[in-house]
């Protein structure tokens, strides 16, 4: 299977210092694993770029400027009919995960997609509805944090 044949998505995780994750719960309506709990991002479009497409994103369902996304995770995916409202049988999808230490006022974000948000510990969305590979992400990025924060604390 090609990248070129299946859903590409550039997705992104805000998070703070004390490792806090900004999560959104998907609208029931949703095309595509409604009621969910999952990160912010979405389709490239045409010729964009997986950075210029995830900074689109942030605009469009956060009213957010990312200033210096990272790319820390990739991976294929898949969904069955049982995760999506679509007519489709599968969909097979590539996502690129970026992060950014956020920087404003936790209270501020305005989330123009999906019923709700929240900012979450890594612990804390053990008990909420989401895509095992979205824990996986999860996982992966608070292991990259952690071991840059290592990594920063022995060079002082």
């Amino acid at each position: 299977m090609s990248k070129n044949d299946i859903n590409k998505v550039a997705l992104f995780i805000l998070h703070t210092k004390d490792l806090r994750y900004l999560l959104q719960n998907r609208s029931d309506d949703a095309p595509r694993i409604p009621g969910f709990w999952g990160f912010f991002g979405g389709s490239i479009k045409g010729k964009e770029t997986i950075v210029s497409a995830v900074k689109r994103e942030a605009l469009e369902e956060i009213d957010y400027k990312l200033l210096d996304p990272h790319l820390v995770f990739e991976q294929y995916f898949y969904l069955t009919t049982e995760h999506q409202t679509v007519k489709k049988t599968i969909d097979n999808g590539y996502m690129w995960v970026f992060i950014e230490l956020f920087k404003g006022n936790m209270t501020s974000i305005n989330v123009y997609e999906g019923k709700n948000f929240g900012w979450f510990k890594k612990n804390e969305t053990y008990s909420l509805q989401m895509m095992e590979h979205d824990r996986f992400v999860l996982e992966k990025v608070e292991e990259y944090l952690l071991k840059d924060n290592l990594s920063s604390r022995m060079d002082l």
